[in-house]
């Protein structure tokens, strides 16, 4: 690799970007250190005020505007900068912001280590439905069309037929990575005993209908209702729109406590404070925060999606319930008295997270970065 300082350029198609796609973003980062070790200075240009890239080190976070219009111009802007003082950015743009700089982009392709294009789903926007549903997707598949013919490389999470799609529009193998939609990086998320559990629920979330925002409230409604004297329960919610939505709500017995952006130090020390980490989604395709909580010790309790019933090996590691706010209450209840502390819940845990792997440090994908940096240089 280049001893020179290195850069990527990070395109969403989101003002504030959604956690998932930031916290992918910061996976690639990490990736990459780890690969360059003391090799080369990395730096990141991304977009979002108030997101948890500000929480980064070595990230240039720019403002991207309210207006469709003016994300594109800013994001324009902040390319062209980095071009003219030299610099070869690596640019990591996802398949729904394309729109945003894909001309200057394209423009400056011979200057650009590479251009990695991130494929999440190819439906629109997850959850979609009717006109609206319709015509996202025929707008991924222009996007994905006009990429095929463009794009250095493409990471896709964890969808077999879109890497298929990808090929039959000409794009060859070699140059399509798929990595795993759920992972844990299991060397630092790990329990810490010496920590009092002093959260009794958690929950790491956005704050949306599918998410299960009303189910988290009912349960801690009733919950507090049942609380007679001493020091209120404590709820934590950690997610874009938590700090707003809970300044607005009242529960008896509980002290509500939100964040929208925490540091990855931050949310490992949450978890390993928690109680009870609360999944309480319609629909999961794991979820990871849960991976990583019950890889910290955390107890769980969630509704029968995703994974969490194959992660809850025992009665000791948490529940399963309905999503019905008594049963789930009792759920939490029961998880209060007879949860393991942090050290043995993970030792029992640990063959059912056994499979997920760390998706920066995937050998297919490591080869992938390795191979743009380089072929940059030529």
């Amino acid at each position: 690799m280049s001893s020179e300082r290195a850069t990527i350029f990070f395109v969403s198609g989101d003002r504030a970007l959604v956690p998932h796609r930031a916290g992918a973003f910061a996976e690639t980062l990490r990736g990459l250190r780890e690969l360059g070790g003391d090799s080369f200075s990395l730096r990141a240009v991304a977009p979002g005020e108030g997101t948890c890239f500000e929480l980064e080190p070595d990230v240039q976070v720019f403002p991207l505007g309210r207006r469709r219009w003016q994300r594109g111009a800013r994001a324009r802007q902040a390319l062209e900068a980095l071009l003219r003082r030299g610099e070869r950015p690596l640019v990591v743009q996802h398949v729904h912001g394309l729109d945003l700089a894909a001309r200057a982009i394209w423009r400056a392709r011979r200057n650009l280590r590479g251009w990695l294009a991130e494929v999440h789903h190819l439906a629109g926007v997850p959850r979609s439905f009717g006109w609206r549903g319709r015509v996202e997707a025929q707008l991924v598949a222009a996007r994905l069309r006009f990429l095929a013919r463009r794009a250095t490389a493409f990471r896709v999470v964890e969808l077999r037929y879109a890497a298929r799609r990808l090929q039959e529009l000409g794009v060859p193998p070699e140059r399509i990575r798929c990595v795993p939609s759920v992972y844990l990086d299991r060397e630092y998320f790990t329990p810490d005993d010496a920590v009092p559990r002093d959260i009794d629920l958690l929950w790491v979330a956005p704050w949306t209908i599918e998410k299960g925002r009303a189910l988290l409230l009912r349960v801690a409604r009733a919950l507090g209702a049942e609380r007679r004297g001493g020091a209120p329960l404590v709820l934590h919610a950690i997610g874009k729109g938590c700090p707003r939505a809970l300044s607005r709500a009242a529960i008896p017995g509980f002290a509500l406590e939100a964040r929208e952006n925490v540091s990855r130090e931050e949310l490992r020390a949450a978890y390993r404070r928690a109680r009870a980490f609360l999944v309480t989604s319609s629909a999961e395709g794991g979820p990871r925060v849960a991976a990583e909580a019950l890889a910290c010790g955390a107890p769980l309790v969630a509704t029968d999606v995703g994974r969490c019933r194959e992660w809850i090996a025992s009665e000791r590691v948490g529940s399963l319930a309905s999503p019905e706010p008594v049963d789930f209450a009792r759920a939490v209840r029961a998880t209060w008295q007879r949860a393991a502390s942090g050290t043995a819940l993970h030792s029992l845990v640990a063959p059912a997270l056994a499979s997920l792997e760390r998706r920066h440090s995937l050998a297919a994908y490591r080869d992938l970065l390795l191979e743009l940096w380089r072929g940059g240089e030529a």
